[in-house]
């Protein structure tokens, strides 16, 4: 798959093809473990198709999946509250704000946790993601 992915990249370079290639390989070198090696995959994938929604989440959630992985759980948090904030009003946005109270949870900052959930409840009150955000909430 890696052979086919780096074909395409070159191949058909600038073409959402070559963008669902890039992500493709950097997804699979995260789940290797090679988060050096993703990384780049992942910015590159940003550097070029950020036009495109769906690819642009895919690896603005992948640079904050290696941090996180690393460790760097806050760093990850933040990451994906910077994507929320350059991208409101879209589904992306509300989907990284729940990963963001995810994040805050799991190394304890409550208050952020909570405040990050109470944001997506307030911009996303139609969204499924909202209910599970209003149910964290109360179980905080």
């Amino acid at each position: 798959m890696r052979i086919l992915s780096d074909q395409v990249l070159k191949r058909y370079e600038g073409t959402p093809a070559a963008g669902k290639a890039a992500l493709m390989l950097a997804n699979r070198r995260f789940s290797e473990g090679d988060y050096a090696g993703a990384r780049p995959l992942y910015q590159q994938c940003l550097d070029d198709y950020s036009d495109n929604s769906v690819l642009a989440y895919g690896a603005w959630s992948g640079l904050a999946a290696c941090l996180e992985a690393e460790g760097k759980v806050q760093d990850a948090a933040r990451k994906y509250v910077e994507y929320a904030d350059g991208h409101a009003g879209t589904p992306e946005a509300a989907l990284a704000l729940s990963e963001a109270g995810r994040c805050y949870g799991e190394i304890g900052d409550r208050g952020t946790q909570k405040g990050v959930l109470q944001r997506l409840t307030r911009e996303y009150p139609k969204l499924p993601l909202a209910r599970t955000a209003e149910a964290t909430i109360k179980a905080l």
